[in-house]
């Protein structure tokens, strides 16, 4: 867009022609994000899909800005843990006991390595931080 257009059409009057809607090299690119995401629900879609109440665990957590689930599948064999921050401006902890026992887990989106120690998987996310863990 020429200046003269940006100026005639500014983004309070037309979103779209706002910076962030035509530089597509700025550093707040989603691309990969969305491209990780897609990956996830590919790789996991038998889970994320499937519709039987069994195969949604809600898990209590005392803090009450992170939610927690498990989708598994009992006949594939395969389990999911995503754990998330509600809280979209602030850090908050968690602690989560663990179904079985792992040692180092991988989260899926960050590809952080946390260590469960006694049973419990802890840690703390940024805020609006979701992390997703094949246990």
């Amino acid at each position: 867009f020429s200046r003269e257009e940006l100026a005639k059409y500014p983004s309070e009057k037309l979103p779209l022609f706002s910076e962030s809607a035509y530089d597509w090299l700025n550093s707040n690119e989603i691309t990969n994000w969305i491209r990780t995401v897609s990956g996830i629900r590919r790789n996991y879609h038998d889970l994320v899909v499937d519709p039987s109440p069994e195969s949604f665990q809600w898990i209590e957590v005392p803090n009450k800005n992170i939610i927690a689930f498990i989708r598994a599948s009992s006949k594939l064999g395969r389990k999911l843990l995503v754990v998330a921050n509600s809280n979209m401006t602030s850090e908050e902890s968690f602690s989560i006991e663990l179904p079985s026992s792992s040692s180092g887990m991988r989260d899926l989106l960050s590809d952080e390595v946390l260590s469960p120690a006694g049973g419990k998987l802890s840690s703390t996310l940024k805020g609006g931080q979701v992390a997703a863990f094949e246990l």
